[in-house]
């Protein structure tokens, strides 16, 4: 193999490597190119399907993204972005422009997006957050939209400005965006947040306690902490929970630690609800008791 159809391999390569496929139309072959590339087909290195030319590893929604030519988007772009994957990835959802003729993609439901420039993988990530608050479901939609407002990866205003209108589900997707917080650090307190709104409690979260540090959500005399098993099964991050709680009791502030069980199973709710009963009918006890006191002293 001579000098030039080695540069032509490393160039080949190179164009599929970041994203493990890419269309033949897309790698600019000349007469060299074609021949290079149908010995790496050959020996196994690159595989074709259809008009795709990708690594034999490539995973499927990268290939019907590159046959649609188009785009990852909804929960099939969140690993693009290191996003919380709370919406199921398959089905595969591409992104075309709408200016797009007819994309036939069997098995693949293709999402027409106005001005979107095929660049890359998955749709920019205003896009992603937006399609997800108007086409997904709305606790998980809100979770993820937090993570990403969360990590810098979005402003609330670039999302907003892909939500102009009164079609396609851009009025639900504005109340959605009104919903989400930079102040989440993690998807299960943003879903634990999402279920006690729901139930009509005004939970804060993020609120910074002098002396004791960032609370997970704080409503009705209650610091409600989301306890995810990696960030707090070290023994380190146990006993600077007690510390917390105890700091949280010495102030009035009854502590709950919830875990991603309990989150995940919608089981916040109840349990919030029944150590809210709970603190009423001590404070009731307690109001009676001291009344019968006063009573018993004159």
């Amino acid at each position: 193999m001579g000098r030039a159809a080695d540069l032509e391999e490393e160039r080949i390569i190179a164009l599929i490597l970041p994203t493990g496929a890419l269309r033949q139309s897309e790698l600019g072959l000349g007469s060299t190119g074609r021949r290079v590339l149908a010995r790496l087909i050959s020996s196994g290195t690159l595989q074709r399907t259809g008009s795709v030319v990708h690594l034999p590893e490539a995973a499927a929604p990268v290939l019907a993204a590159r046959r649609c030519d188009g785009l990852l988007t909804c929960g099939s772009a969140l690993a693009a972005y290191g996003l919380p994957e709370l919406i199921p990835a398959s089905p595969v959802h591409v992104a075309v422009p709408s200016s797009r003729g007819s994309v036939h993609a069997p098995g693949v439901t293709v999402h027409r997006e106005p001005g979107l420039e095929v660049q890359g993988l998955a749709v920019p990530i205003d896009r992603l957050v937006a399609r997800l608050l108007r086409c997904g479901p709305e606790k998980e939609s809100i979770a993820i939209a937090d993570n990403a407002l969360h990590r810098g990866l979005v402003r609330r205003e670039e999302v907003a400005a892909r939500l102009q209108g009164n079609r396609h589900g851009c009025p639900t997707a504005r109340r959605r965006l009104a919903r989400c917080t930079d102040r989440a650090r993690s998807p299960i307190e943003s879903l634990a947040r999402i279920e006690l709104e729901d139930a009509g409690h005004r939970p804060v979260p993020g609120l910074v306690v002098p002396g004791v540090g960032e609370l997970d959500l704080v409503m009705e005399g209650l610091d409600i902490e989301t306890d995810g098993y990696t960030y707090h099964s070290l023994k380190s991050a146990w006993s600077n929970d007690r510390r917390r709680d105890q700091l949280l009791l010495a102030r009035g502030v009854t502590p709950v630690r919830l875990t991603r069980e309990d989150v995940m199973a919608g089981r916040t709710v109840p349990i919030v609800e029944s150590v809210l009963r709970r603190m009423v009918l001590s404070a009731r006890q307690g109001r009676l008791g001291a009344e019968q006191e006063t009573t018993a002293g004159l």
